[in-house]
């Protein structure tokens, strides 16, 4: 193998590295946004159910304060 085939080789071999390196860093990324949004749906899901239940018995009391005046 001459020098310049082995200069290519090396060369190559480099390159594919960093190319690799690049595409494990980004997979790193696009995982952790993935974790990251899935965490922020759930605390959204758990807003929305308490809200719900505010709202819930946000009505009951209204409801007994209509009573009430009623009376």
């Amino acid at each position: 193998m001459s020098l310049l085939e082995r200069w290519r080789d090396e060369r190559f071999h480099r390159n594919l590295a960093k190319i690799d390196e690049q595409c494990l860093h980004e997979q790193i990324r696009i995982d952790a946004r993935k974790e990251s949004d899935e965490k922020w749906q759930a605390v959204v899901a758990k807003n929305k159910a308490e809200l719900a239940d505010n709202k819930a018995v946000i009505e009951q009391l209204r409801a007994q304060i209509a009573e009430l005046q009623k009376k």
